[in-house]
């Protein structure tokens, strides 16, 4: 699975799951400023890109850095699945 398709699992889910779904969701939006995402949003994103993606997810792992956009979520699932970006 390349950048894109991760990137578009990601978007489609969130935008299902989104506290406010009339909010686009795109690449560069922060999914953690403005509460796009609250704590319950990231447990099921955590779970969603698990059984998504294979991905075993640290508890260190979920962190501001690697939840602050959809880009950053999909470099961190490549990251993972030890795919270049």
């Amino acid at each position: 699975m390349d950048r894109s398709q991760i990137i578009a699992h990601i978007k489609n889910f969130l935008q299902q799951t989104a506290p406010s779904p009339g909010i686009a969701v795109t690449e560069d939006t922060s999914l953690l400023d403005g509460w796009f995402i609250d704590s319950l949003g990231i447990v099921q994103t955590v779970i969603f890109l698990e059984q998504t993606f294979g991905c075993e997810i640290r508890p260190a792992d979920i962190n501001a850095e690697n939840f602050d956009t959809v880009d950053t979520l999909a470099a961190y699932v490549m990251n993972q699945r030890g795919e270049s970006c």
